[in-house]
């Protein structure tokens, strides 16, 4: 083999091991955005439910 393709093969291998700890870190964001998303729904929908019944108890308290 020639020294061209012997940096060749090393920049192939090279490159490939960088876009492989790239995509591992991406996808481990990505995950971490998902979970994220899922609590603040959960969240938001728990806090939807006590804003409903802050909002009855006034309508009742007014009379409406």
């Amino acid at each position: 083999m020639s020294k061209l393709e012997l940096l060749n093969i090393f920049l192939t291998k090279r490159l490939t091991a960088a876009a492989e700890e790239i995509f591992g870190a991406v996808k481990g964001t990505i995950v971490e955005y998902q979970t994220e998303i899922v609590r603040s729904k959960e969240e938001n929908n728990r806090l939807r439910k006590l804003l409903d019944i802050a909002v009855q108890r006034v309508l009742l308290q007014t009379g409406n």
